[in-house]
């Protein structure tokens, strides 16, 4: 079990990792959970801006431009040069 373990968490191939950690999760007795994604479609409510006042509404409309605006570039941190250290005879 161990081993296993090992390999889920360190094996370079994925494939190995998945297999080890689906054996490891049978083993605990954990069952996967089958994905529907006809399911998830109906959780999301749908957005209805009767739900809310002009003020959230304002509020909702302000987020939405701050995602959508485009992000300025920005120097990345300073990288310092690497210089050869001299030799001196």
């Amino acid at each position: 079990m161990q081993e296993l373990v090992r390999l889920a968490t360190e094996a370079e191939d994925e494939r190995v990792r998945s297999v080890c950690l689906l054996a490891v999760l049978d083993r605990a007795g954990v069952r996967p959970i089958d994905f529907d994604a006809n399911k998830e479609k109906d959780e999301w409510p749908k957005f209805n801006p009767r739900d809310y006042s002009p003020r959230e509404l304002d509020v909702i409309e302000t987020a939405l431009r701050l995602m959508l605006r485009p992000k300025p570039v920005t120097a990345g941190p300073a990288v310092p040069k690497i210089t050869e250290p001299s030799v001196e005879d």
